[in-house]
């Protein structure tokens, strides 16, 4: 006779701690270069009046874009939907979007931060989800 554990569908964890923690660090670090920017605005319009502002909003879009690049294709390298949900599509848009709008002092803001906090928490609940419901599923007797 099989064991239950035998019928059990493979359990899914696509955002293991290690990864979550190494996604948080370029979170953080995508944030620090945004308050970096800011402070080289500051001093370049301290001494150039308009052209720290415009530096500033191209290599912040430039950065932002690339954050988001980095952060799609490691999520989808981790099986990890983007168009099956408007919680994990909307938050990485979202962020991104917070991150590239041109307003002084915006991108000092942790938005990479709390938006990758957010979906790493979305798709860890997900995933206990689904293995909760499939532990749930292989343990019901079948009628034959």
């Amino acid at each position: 006779m099989p064991t239950p554990s035998a019928n059990l569908p493979p359990r899914r964890n696509r955002v293991s701690v290690a990864r979550a923690i190494a996604m948080t660090g370029l979170a953080i670090f995508f944030d620090l270069l945004g308050v970096f920017l800011v402070f080289i605005e500051f001093l370049l319009n301290l001494i150039s009046g308009v052209m720290g502002s415009i530096a500033e909003n191209v290599i912040g879009i430039f950065i932002g874009w690339i954050g988001w690049l980095s952060f799609y294709v490691w999520f989808k390298l981790s099986d990890v939907d983007f168009a099956g949900s408007l919680k994990r599509g909307g938050t990485l848009i979202g962020t991104t979007f917070l991150e590239t709008i041109p307003f002084p002092f915006l991108s000092a803001l942790p938005f990479w931060t709390v938006g990758i906090l957010t979906l790493i928490f979305v798709v860890r609940r997900e995933d206990r989800q689904y293995n909760k419901d499939a532990t749930q599923k292989a343990a019901a007797p079948r009628s034959v």
